[in-house]
């Protein structure tokens, strides 16, 4: 191992004149008002992602699946619901609006969440309708 005095440091490697630009920048920077300082606390990002499950197998919280929000709807004309708090388990509340829900609706949203699985809550996710349909096999 070389010893302090025979290793350079990554700035000797770096030309004068290069240092002093970019000294006078980060000084610049510093002094703009528009500029966030670095004393300033940043917000830190807090990253929820879902637990990841096989590929095979599709994740659904138990609360939804033991709740009346995807039910069995006859065919034709759904009703329309409107704030209306849905059968839950213990500790759960649903409160719904919007046509109900029923076990097609519920092989659409499983796919969502499988889908974003691999991906944080909030992130963009891509996918083509062609490619969605046909894993849920319609």
């Amino acid at each position: 191992m070389k010893n302090n005095t025979e290793m350079k440091s990554a700035l000797d490697l770096v030309p004068s004149n290069l240092l002093k630009k970019l000294e006078k920048a980060h000084l610049s920077a510093l002094s703009n008002p528009r500029t966030k300082t670095p004393e300033a606390p940043q917000k830190q990002k807090k990253v929820v992602q879902f637990p990841v499950w096989p590929e095979m197998v599709r994740g659904i919280p138990n609360s939804v699946l033991r709740s009346a929000l995807f039910g069995i709807v006859r065919r034709g004309r759904r009703p329309y619901l409107e704030r209306q708090e849905l059968a839950a388990i213990d500790g759960v509340k649903i409160i719904f609006t919007g046509p109900g829900l029923d076990q097609a609706d519920l092989d659409v949203w499983e796919e969502c969440l499988h889908i974003s699985r691999v991906n944080n809550i909030g992130n963009k996710i891509y996918f083509t309708a062609h490619g969605f349909l046909k894993k849920i096999k319609r």
